[in-house]
């Protein structure tokens, strides 16, 4: 922005966007990171960290998809003596996942075009 004046400062739009259900239930960015990530490693625990995420905290938010949505994201797997489990993510979570994915990219692509033509109009040619 350097030489321009405060009066034309560029703008663009910005968004973030959560899918709504019913029962307020809302898929969101950090959720499909969660299933994301749980498609690659298979480890919850691993997982969690790598999100920065307590592993409580990633199963709660794993329950409360099930429970909204009524079909569950994953089915986990018990390890043997001194644990090593994991879990498998189900084609519900792989939808979710790809659909959340589908409505995000072609939201970037309209707020690309917005912040074209936003990038068009100065100030000085909107007074005149």
């Amino acid at each position: 922005m350097g030489d321009q004046k405060k009066d034309d400062a560029i703008f663009q739009i910005g968004t973030k966007l959560w899918l709504k259900g019913f029962e307020n239930f809302t898929l969101g960015p950090g959720d499909v990171r969660l299933i994301k990530s749980l498609q690659k490693t298979k480890n919850l625990t691993r997982t969690s960290e790598d999100l920065g995420y307590s592993y409580k905290y990633g199963w709660s938010k794993l329950r409360s998809i099930t429970k909204k949505t009524g079909r569950p994201v994953v089915i986990s797997h018990k390890g043997g003596y001194g644990g090593g489990g994991n879990v498998t993510v189900t084609p519900w979570g792989t939808y979710l996942v790809e659909l959340f994915s589908m409505v995000q990219e072609r939201l970037d692509h309209f707020s690309q075009i917005i912040n074209q033509e936003i990038a068009k109009k100065s100030f000085e040619d909107s007074i005149n």
